[in-house]
């Protein structure tokens, strides 16, 4: 029997190819080389900044699943933070041999402890931290209430957005809110959006958005990211990220209600969008993991690479969606490949 939701499906296969979209070309710094203030510069930093809905939208959807279900603390080690490691042992595994034999680039085992065997794989240990507190999380996800929800998320976001760039604009940075009262990005992964999730997924009412409050909804997310994309200009710090993500949350809620509400629509677009996702949904956790390594050897080809610099914005721009659309499905391909061993169809 198919218990599948196929808004959640749909959902993992955007955030795994915004992730793509993230780690080649213009997911982060492409703005930067280019005139601050030109429609090259703005259109490169709203694509940063839109990114960044991604990873909190993961755990948003690992929320929804996990936060409802009733598992003793065995169960929990054995079904599911065992998987993870095993998953993240089999990961650095296949990345310590791309950056030895392939690559040639020196690897200390010690660093699958220490730090990552690839940059991406961060979030597997993130996750895995997440499910250690799971039990402490369904708790509180039993008890949230619109109002603890409420308070919740908007607090959240005065600290990780709106104060921060009310210092900047209105103070120059010259004072900021004490640290010890800043909220980190590792309490966002693994405490906010999980319950975000939950909540949208199991207590939110989606019937009683209409098509208005989603244009609503809509147009007060583009807000904020023009408002993110302004601050990063004011700060014009070269490479700092300080804004891009403020208010990545509000993103991936914006994005979550608007596909749980078409999900509802029996058209015949929905119905093969749908059909699609839920083909490719189980393979999005092997698609992450291996995505590097056919987009290292890509960005690895010096001559390819100063073929890409020297065009020009809008045929960067268009080979930039061409290249993610390969590299998911040429993920997708070989995940699916690996899927026919037994061994790696249950950890990929």
């Amino acid at each position: 029997m198919n218990t599948r939701k196929t808004h959640l499906d749909i959902l993992r296969v955007i955030a795994c190819l915004f992730v793509i979209a993230t780690h080649f070309g213009f997911g982060y710094s492409v703005y930067q080389s280019k005139t601050a203030g030109s429609m090259p510069y703005w259109i490169s930093l709203a694509i940063s900044i839109s990114c960044h809905f991604a990873v909190p939208m993961y755990f948003m959807i690992s929320g929804a699943l996990l936060l409802g279900k009733e598992e003793s603390l065995t169960v929990l080690y054995k079904k599911r933070v065992s998987r993870i490691v095993i998953t993240l042992l089999i990961a650095s595994g296949i990345y310590y041999v791309v950056e030895k034999y392939v690559l040639n680039q020196p690897f200390p085992i010690g660093q699958i402890y220490s730090g990552e065997a690839y940059y991406h794989l961060w979030y597997l240990y993130a996750y895995i931290a997440y499910l250690a507190f799971l039990p402490f999380l369904r708790i509180i996800a039993k008890k949230m209430t619109k109002p603890l929800f409420d308070y919740m998320f908007f607090a959240y976001i005065a600290i990780i957005g709106i104060i921060p760039i009310f210092e900047l604009l209105f103070f120059n940075n010259a004072i900021h809110l004490n640290q010890h009262l800043q909220i980190t990005p590792f309490a966002m992964r693994i405490f906010i959006m999980p319950l975000v999730g939950y909540y949208l997924e199991n207590k939110f009412d989606i019937n009683k958005v209409s098509e208005k409050r989603l244009l609503l909804l809509w147009l007060a997310d583009i807000s904020l990211i023009l408002l993110s994309a302004y601050a990063t200009k004011v700060y014009a710090v070269p490479y700092a990220q300080t804004y891009l993500g403020c208010f990545a949350p509000v993103h991936a809620i914006t994005l979550f209600i608007t596909v749980k509400v078409r999900a509802q629509k029996n058209s015949k677009i929905q119905k093969s969008l749908s059909s699609f996702s839920t083909k490719i949904a189980p393979y999005t956790l092997g698609i992450y993991i291996l995505h590097m390594i056919p987009m290292q050897i890509l960005t690895s080809n010096l001559q390819l690479r100063d073929k890409y610099s020297q065009l020009g914005f809008l045929p960067q721009l268009l080979v930039w969606v061409i290249v993610v659309v390969i590299l998911f499905f040429l993920s997708y391909v070989f995940t699916k490949i690996l899927h026919k061993i037994p061994f790696f169809a249950k950890y990929l």
